[in-house]
């Protein structure tokens, strides 16, 4: 489907000016004036967009494949979500070295410069344009495609026999916006060639597909299937209507919403607490308007993004989380764009808060003796109260606190700008994993946490006759200080009236989450005294969750 619209407005006016000075229409003889006539024409050009279907391609070499076919196609064009189906075109070839294109045709009525916006498949997906055989141009999918959309969620179709738990189980079934210039167009008829070439980052073949593209000479952008409306009527004031956010303006200043923030950020000196309020160094209180964000691709949609959020007054950008942006090891090339962007939020007066473990993920090569019983190395859970665990975490965070960041010249850690720092994102050893069905899933561990709960006990009773005295009818066969594997509690069993089988071991399942608070408190303040070390002075936050049992939750808020 090929659909071009537009609408045109051709206006004139003529105005006679009396250059002497004089009333118009006055003839000067003395002075010789003349009377000057202008002729002033405004041709206002018509709003044209071209939408082009990606299925209606003049030639192609695609080769489709029935696995792309079962998608929700409803949401794709020319579809109306649960009404009416759309369609594409798609490639999908596991020879890695082939060429594929497909061609176009469209008409301009207008002529001038037109906005060119392609609706393409993702992820790990790479492609090129060319508009009337010229040069190839590559499409920044990665950087600059918006409004991403998961065509196979929520799905009956699925890919059991293959997608793995933590796989990207949606990959290649999604779709995104993507602008890939502005060009110069004369009127009349012109051609796209749109190519698939193998992605970087999926080296096992070349896919993928276009749903549409469309181009326009005035300030609009897409947004999902729908197609501009040229009609001029506005929505009613509490209808619903398409947002269609195109680039924001060069000078942001200009917004309604500008907002000017204190720049740089940090200039008060680092944020701390005082009572529930936020206070910097030098005794200023501060109230944050925050966002959660990642570093984006492009220097200069880091400078974009930062002076939008400054100028709509966010203050607090949260990264979340810094290990799964930087990866582990750390990826140099990203760090040096996570420095670029905090530097550039820093300029437009945003501080920023790491989360940095979510959760912190160990390699074989870090030498932690238990590491099989670890799921892919995921320390979830275990983290809170192992010290060796968390050791291997402040090693990680440590090189990168104490990394000094070229961009602003300075430390993270001496940097007041950096305001927040978390230990670790919603985890705690009160949470189901893992502590339901620990002694399966981690028994070395369980045999670790038992043992030291009978040496935490031995400081905390004289002997087994004053244990047995504090746990009165709960005692249990087999308890006693000496035992290194008494029976302990899991999640499930902290209820809200104590434990789950035996109201009368509630002072001994009380010694049980008490011991554990104690562990994961201790770890947290071990993490402050860390970043205290290196010469962070900014706020450290805990995890700021909740428990799995409720009998633990007082404990567990203790520990926070």
């Amino acid at each position: 489907m090929l659909e071009i619209s537009y609408r045109s407005t051709y206006t004139m006016a003529i105005f006679i000016v009396d250059i002497c000075g004089q009333t118009p229409m006055l003839w000067c003889k003395k002075n010789r004036c003349l009377m000057l006539f202008l002729l002033l024409g405004s041709l206002s050009f018509a709003d044209e967009f071209v939408w082009v279907e990606g299925e209606d391609s003049t030639s192609h070499n695609f080769q489709d494949h029935s696995w792309f076919n079962n998608v929700n196609q409803d949401l794709l064009s020319p579809g109306i979500p649960g009404i009416v189906d759309g369609d594409w075109l798609i490639h999908y070839s596991m020879s890695t070295g082939d060429t594929v294109q497909a061609g176009y045709a469209f008409d301009v009525s207008e002529g001038g410069d037109y906005e060119l916006w392609l609706r393409v498949t993702v992820p790990y997906t790479s492609y090129w344009i060319s508009i009337d055989g010229g040069n190839q141009i590559d499409l920044e999918v990665d950087a600059r495609g918006r409004e991403t959309i998961n065509l196979i969620w929520p799905s009956p179709y699925t890919f059991a026999n293959w997608c793995q738990v933590g796989d990207y189980c949606a990959i290649h079934h999604s779709i995104a916006w993507v602008k890939a210039g502005t060009f110069t167009l004369s009127p009349g008829q012109h051609t796209l060639t749109f190519g698939v070439q193998q992605s970087g980052t999926w080296e096992t073949g070349n896919v993928g597909g276009l749903d549409a593209f469309t181009l326009f000479n005035f300030d609009w952008a897409p947004s999902g299937a729908a197609q501009p409306d040229l009609s001029g009527v506005q929505p009613a004031e509490n209808d619903w209507f398409a947002f269609h956010p195109n680039d924001p303006p060069e000078d942001w200043d200009e917004s309604v919403f500008a907002i000017e923030l204190e720049k740089p950020a940090g200039q008060h000196g680092v944020l701390n607490r005082q009572g529930g309020d936020f206070v910097f160094a030098d005794g200023t209180k501060q109230k944050f308007w925050g966002v959660g964000a990642f570093p984006p691709k492009t220097p200069d949609l880091i400078q974009q993004q930062a002076a939008m959020l400054s100028h709509m007054g966010v203050n607090l950008v949260r990264i979340h989380s810094v290990e799964g942006y930087l990866g582990n090891p750390i990826d140099i090339d990203k760090l040096d764009q996570m420095d670029q962007w905090f530097a550039a939020l820093k300029e437009e007066g945003i501080y920023t808060q790491w989360s940095i473990f979510y959760p912190h993920t160990i390699l074989p090569s870090d030498g932690y003796a238990l590491y099989d019983e670890l799921s892919s190395g995921s320390t979830s859970g275990l983290v809170t109260v192992f010290p060796e665990l968390q050791a291997l975490e402040w090693a990680y965070l440590e090189q990168l606190i104490t990394h000094t960041n070229p961009y602003t010249g300075m430390k993270y850690a001496e940097d007041p700008a950096l305001a927040i720092v978390e230990v670790r994102n919603e985890d705690s050893i009160f949470w189901h994993n893992p502590l339901t069905g620990i002694t399966d899933t981690y028994p070395q561990h369980t045999a670790i946490l038992q043992a030291d709960w009978a040496t935490w006990l031995s400081g905390q009773y004289a002997d087994d006759t004053a244990l047995q005295a504090a746990w009165g009818a709960g005692f249990r066969n087999g308890d006693g200080l000496s035992n290194p594997a008494m029976k302990i509690y899991e999640a499930w069993e902290m209820t809200e009236n104590g434990p789950y089988f035996n109201a009368a071991e509630a002072s001994r399942m009380g010694d049980w989450i008490r011991f554990l608070a104690t562990r994961q408190r201790d770890g947290y303040q071990n993490r402050m005294d860390n970043l205290r070390s290196v010469g962070y002075e900014g706020i450290v936050l805990s995890m700021a969750w909740y428990a799995g049992g409720p009998a633990a939750d007082l404990a567990h808020l203790w520990t926070d």
